[in-house]
């Protein structure tokens, strides 16, 4: 974590104490949405379904629709890592890439991210919403989780409903905490639509599949360091299948029909971002 981040050195209450200031400021900013929050709520009565934004001002949860980098133009729903015990405890781990977290800094730099994640855990995490709750997303591709992960079972099955309610939309999730998704995929069942991605926590060692997730589990997303790979004798160009720099002009993690036909897992490797401009100097197409 950067020294200039906010949370830089703070305690772990410390920062539940900042990210309950956060989501409080995000329900202030619901006040303003009143209008939009009759009219979902009016639809809802007549068993319509809700838009985004209706969604979003009945609901207090946002989505991300100005998501930047790799991420531009993609639609994503994501809560806070500062509000997840487990984000916490990885962060202040050396040995564990979270310690790096690019997250806990976008929060930092933006006020209204952090305080929109926060408010989201808060309400993904406490009970699950009824199914007709949940929007029209209106787009080909979701991402979950872009800023921390799921805190709870009950987290890991919004996530489930709201993929089953979008069978249109191809949702891809990201998580550390396969465990919790586990758990719900037993209550609830896996969505056709859903790709399921287990991040690596360690940076150069792919995370180990446990076997009871190996039937859920569609990729293995692992961060490399390129003198990792130069020490071991890996081509990088041979070795990388993810660029880092478009996931819309990628679409690897998104692709349903790949993911299905696949031999699971699909093992998704990337470098470090600065490695990455290295190798490219270095004549590495990565």
């Amino acid at each position: 974590m950067k020294k200039n981040n906010i949370f830089y050195g703070k305690s772990k209450a410390e920062i539940s104490a900042m990210a309950r200031d956060a989501r409080q400021k995000a329900l202030d900013r619901m006040v303003k949405k009143s209008k939009a929050a009759d009219r979902a709520k009016e639809k809802i009565q007549r068993g319509d379904v809700l838009t985004i934004a209706e969604f979003e001002a009945y609901t207090g949860i946002m989505f991300s629709h100005s998501m930047t980098g790799k991420l531009d133009n993609v639609l994503s729903l994501s809560t806070s890592c500062a509000c997840n015990n487990r984000c916490i405890a990885r962060m202040s781990n050396p040995d564990l890439i979270c310690s790096e977290c690019f997250a806990i800094d976008t929060q930092s730099n933006y006020k209204g991210v952090f305080e929109n994640t926060a408010l989201n855990a808060a309400i993904l995490s406490k009970e699950i919403l009824p199914l007709n709750l949940w929007p029209d997303l209106n787009t080909d591709i979701l991402r979950i989780e872009s800023f921390g992960d799921v805190i709870n079972v009950t987290h890991a099955i919004n996530y489930i409903n709201l993929t089953y309610q979008n069978p249109g939309t191809t949702v891809t999730a990201w998580t550390k905490n396969p465990d919790l998704w586990l758990k719900a995929f037993k209550k609830v069942g896996k969505p056709a639509n859903l790709i399921f991605g287990v991040s690596s926590d360690r940076k150069n060692e792919v995370m180990e599949i446990k076997p009871e997730l190996r039937s859920y589990v569609n990729f293995v997303f692992t961060v490399y360091e390129l003198d990792f790979l130069l020490s071991n004798n890996i081509n990088p160009e041979a070795f990388i299948n993810c660029g880092g720099r478009s996931c819309r002009g990628c679409m690897k993690c998104y692709n349903l029909p790949f993911m299905r036909t696949s031999s699971r897992p699909v093992y998704v490797s990337e470098l470090v971002k600065a490695d990455a401009k290295r190798a490219r100097k270095m004549g590495y197409n990565v």
